[in-house]
């Protein structure tokens, strides 16, 4: 089970009597790695300050990193290491994972900090050449010469002083920077940093792009009965163009009658006579009764558009884009000009094969085709800018080893821009699964809320909880005595808020929950998804069926707090908690399985809250044949008696 990293000084420290917390913040800043004037910079003159801002050589300028360290008011400084003591005050709104949206709660950090005066040695590389000292003060000289800071890597410090001084005692916690405000006329600064997952609010997927038709598009260039053929050619109806070669390139498809199903490219065409060369020999003859259409497979667009599109020879991808309501797959990218091999490439994901004017808009899709869960998840977190560095991708193939087999591929089409963020809080609940920002790892975690089989730590009021800080909360506006999941979705073009947008649904439904000796009303959640289509069944059914499960009785809200001696438990892990207003049914504690949603480390304590989880019954897989038998092995689930117990008199176990 992860921890919270520690090592035998952060114990020493966080166990001792007398603990002196302390926070470090460390900003990470543009700085250019040249030297003015030395090539390859070009510049001459006064010396610059090695930032973007002030750079006179924008043109040969590497971005390098400059990290600057802040510490507490009245904090012992560290011997050798350059911190400025101006933080003044910190306050957190900390991440939460929110189990309804998938996608925890962004936490943020804002620091207020101090103003001064200052000599300009740490922030300007030429500071002994110049002529005259610098004006100003720390901050306002700073931001006037690195306004690029935005998005840029923040990290925050939590620890303990101790004596010798060592880093060991400190966890760091990573942020980007958010914004950076003042100097105000206190002579303070305010500065902002958010947990990395809110770049997912921000970047669009897809991305958006301009280009338009050149020419327009036609669902059919041609229609019409075959007046003749040959082994090799084709004569079209007298309505066609008159015009040589203006069917070259496009397809003809024998729709009906002789020779009904065929497919073949164009390669050369008489106006006159209305006779179209074809690549390759026809298998049937058509006859004067075959039904045809001739079919465009590239479109164009308005001259230097075209390098907004991907190219699937380089992307790795299957490509598509959306013309109105309509969208197509392209195979290969010249210039501005996309192209497909077969008229099955036009109308894709239940859109409406149209004719489409010059100057309509041609907006890159996003498509997922038969991606596992887990990939689609990671796809969105890198295309929010989050790269696989900052991404556990361990957990995520463990989870998917784990929960996602046959019946969970995603098969999706994104054509509108749209935050990840939006759509990560579509997918994740119909996972049964949240994504957070894991501080001590400094990595976006994705995790299955479904049963664990290792047994979580136990905490309870006699040695670990602090007294009076064990609160509970009945979220009974949560509950649901049936779910309906609504799934398939016929046209991806569509606005996916109604439930006739879907060809499939499942519906779980717990009438002893909604009877009169139970609850007696109807609580009905519906999901609708986009994500998973008619080969899902089994997967929607379990969705439909787990979720129901986990809510058919309210969940609870539970607070605690720890003491720093006992802060190895992180959140999005699971946790049982023994407390007095958690009893069982003779009003004794019980231990309640709890997943931990938020974790405040406020130097002093550590503030828990965490929601009950309705796995605290004894879940497990089906074992293995060869696997001994119980109570030897207990990792696997084993057939109880005919009691509903085990031979040691434990409950059975219910299966996964």
């Amino acid at each position: 089970m992860p921890t919270v990293p520690t090592n035998a000084a952060r114990d020493a420290a966080r166990t001792a009597m007398a603990r002196i917390p302390a926070v470090v913040v460390e900003l990470d800043l543009d700085r250019c790695t040249l030297t003015h004037g030395t090539a390859p910079c070009t510049a001459t003159g006064t010396p610059c300050y090695n930032t973007r801002g002030s750079c006179q050589d924008k043109a040969n300028y590497v971005r390098g990193t400059q990290t600057l360290r802040f510490c507490s008011r009245g904090m012992p400084l560290p011997p050798g290491q350059t911190l400025r003591p101006y933080i003044l005050d910190v306050s957190a709104a900390v991440s939460e994972i929110d189990i309804e949206q998938g996608l925890a709660r962004r936490g943020s950090l804002t620091l207020q900090l101090a103003d001064e005066p200052d000599a300009d040695v740490e922030l300007d590389p030429y500071v002994t050449t110049r002529s005259t000292p610098a004006g100003g003060t720390f901050w306002a000289r700073l931001l006037k010469r690195n306004p690029h800071y935005p998005g840029r890597f923040a990290r925050v410090r939590r620890g303990f002083v101790a004596s010798p001084w060592t880093w060991d005692t400190f966890l760091d916690e990573l942020y980007v920077i958010d914004s950076i405000t003042g100097p105000d006329a206190r002579g303070q600064v305010r500065v902002v940093l958010k947990d990395p997952l809110k770049l997912a609010d921000r970047n669009k997927v897809p991305a958006p792009t301009d280009g338009k038709l050149a020419v327009a598009l036609a669902s059919r260039a041609q229609v019409g009965l075959v007046r003749a053929a040959a082994s090799n050619t084709v004569t079209l109806a007298v309505d066609a163009l008159a015009v040589d070669a203006a069917y070259v390139g496009m397809e003809i498809v024998i729709v009906t009658n002789t020779g009904a199903g065929q497919r073949r490219t164009i390669t050369a065409y008489d106006g006159t006579s209305r006779v179209a060369t074809v690549d390759v020999a026809w298998e049937v003859l058509p006859t004067g009764i075959s039904d045809y259409q001739v079919h465009p497979l590239s479109l164009t667009l308005e001259s230097g558009r075209g390098a907004q599109y991907a190219d699937p020879a380089t992307s790795g991808k299957r490509e598509f884009v959306r013309i109105g309501t309509e969208i197509l797959e392209y195979t290969a990218k010249s210039g501005d000009v996309l192209s497909w091999p077969s008229a099955t490439y036009r109308a894709q994901f239940g859109s409406t094969l149209a004719d489409h004017k010059a100057g309509s808009t041609v907006q890159l899709c996003r498509a997922f085709v038969g991606a596992t869960p887990t990939s689609v998840v990671q796809a969105l977190l890198n295309e929010s800018g989050l790269s696989d560095t900052y991404i556990d991708t361990a957990q995520l193939a463990a989870e998917e080893a784990t929960w996602f087999g046959v019946g969970y591929e995603v098969t999706a089409c994104l054509s509108e821009p749209t935050t990840p963020s939006e759509y990560l809080t579509e997918l994740l609940p119909q996972l049964s699964a949240v994504v957070y920002w894991s501080p001590q790892a400094q990595k976006a975690v994705f995790r299955v809320l479904l049963p664990s089989l290792a047994s979580p730590p136990a905490y309870d009021e006699t040695a670990h909880l602090v007294e009076g800080s064990v609160g509970v909360e009945n979220l009974d506006e949560l509950r649901a005595t049936a779910i309906a999941v609504y799934y398939a979705q016929e046209d991806a073009t569509a606005k996916g808020d109604q439930v006739n947008q879907y060809g499939r649904a499942e519906i779980a439904i717990d009438a002893d929950a909604e009877g009169a000796n139970e609850y007696g009303d109807r609580r009905v959640q519906v999901l609708q998804s986009r994500w998973f289509g008619p080969g899902n069944l089994v997967a929607m059914s379990a969705l439909a069926r787990r979720r129901l499960n986990t809510l058919r009785d309210a969940p609870k809200r539970v607070k605690f707090a720890l003491d720093p001696k006992d802060y190895t438990l992180p959140a999005g892990e699971l946790a049982s908690i023994t407390t007095r207003l958690l009893p069982d049914l003779t009003g004794a504690p019980a231990a309640t399985r709890v997943l931990v949603t938020r974790v405040d480390d406020q130097g002093g304590r550590v503030l828990y809250q965490g929601r009950t989880t309705g796995f605290a019954r004894r879940y497990g897989f089906i074992a293995p044949d060869s696997t001994a038998d119980y109570p030897t092995e207990k990792t696997y689930a084993h057939v109880a008696g005919n009691s509903g117990l085990m031979s040691d008199g434990s409950e059975g176990y219910l299966i996964i």
